[in-house]
């Protein structure tokens, strides 16, 4: 962390604003410090967490249809995903 910290110190020095996300200056930082970028691992966590909540959804359809349940109950996920769909998507969430 010293290498980052004297780069930093360094461009305040030579007056070089900040950027107001941290998140950008860390991997400007590890950039020019030849570091490896950060992988994007978590997005393919994302994708199978998506796909086994659907694959979920769908069995419990199915299995509620076949015993015989209305399927006037089924307007409740795509509802409930509109509304909830944006607050459980949001980056970091």
């Amino acid at each position: 962390m010293n290498a980052m910290e004297e780069l930093l110190q360094k461009d305040r020095e030579a007056g070089i604003p900040e950027a107001p996300d941290p998140a950008y200056t860390v991997a400007a930082l590890k950039k020019r410090l030849g570091q490896p970028a950060a992988s994007h691992q978590e997005d393919d966590v994302d994708k199978h967490l998506l796909i086994g909540a659907g694959a979920t959804m769908i069995g419990t359809a199915m299995v509620a249809l076949l015993l015989g349940a209305s399927p006037w109950w089924l307007l409740a996920v795509p509802i409930s995903a509109l509304i909830l769909g944006p607050y459980l998507l949001r980056k970091g969430a």
